[in-house]
């Protein structure tokens, strides 16, 4: 086992930060000392974790493409004709993959499985009065949790 002994005593520590966009990737440590006919190269797969990020809510309505909620001071507003058809749509990014759920007031409606990173849907088929109110989209894995509310109201 000269070759770590060698390489120890000769090299310093090579450290970096690895981000969330590293994951996955292929990281190489190549070393060459060709005066002394030595050489190494070693090859890992970087599994970076991360607390949820980037948390987005989009909003179809009467089967429509996905739309983000208007900003109205710092909780997204959305405004529903009574019958009409919503599906609330959750996504975050991190790793591992975050369990998604939807809350209104403090009743949680759907949750799912950290399973990958889909989109968690909420379906309001035939929207009536009562389902006005803040809608809630936690994001959580074991690093950290993330959420973002919709405050919804049906005419």
């Amino acid at each position: 086992m000269l070759l770590p002994l060698l390489l120890s005593s000769l090299l310093g520590v090579l450290s970096f930060t690895p981000r969330p966009q590293d994951h996955n990737t292929d990281l190489t440590c190549h070393v060459d000392f060709s005066r002394k006919g030595v050489s190494a190269q070693r090859t890992v797969r970087l599994r970076v974790a991360y607390a949820p990020r980037d948390l987005v809510i989009s909003i179809s309505r009467d089967n429509t493409p996905a739309l983000e909620p208007q900003p109205q001071g710092n909780v997204p507003y959305l405004e529903a004709q009574k019958g009409q058809f919503l599906r609330l749509l959750c996504a975050a990014d991190s790793q591992p993959p975050a369990t998604l759920s939807w809350v209104l007031q403090n009743r949680v409606l759907s949750s799912s499985h950290p399973w990958g990173p889909r989109p968690l849907g909420l379906e309001l088929p035939g929207v009536k009065a009562g389902d006005s109110g803040r809608y809630t989209c936690r994001a959580e894995n074991r690093l950290g949790s993330q959420q973002r509310a919709l405050d919804l109201s049906v005419q």
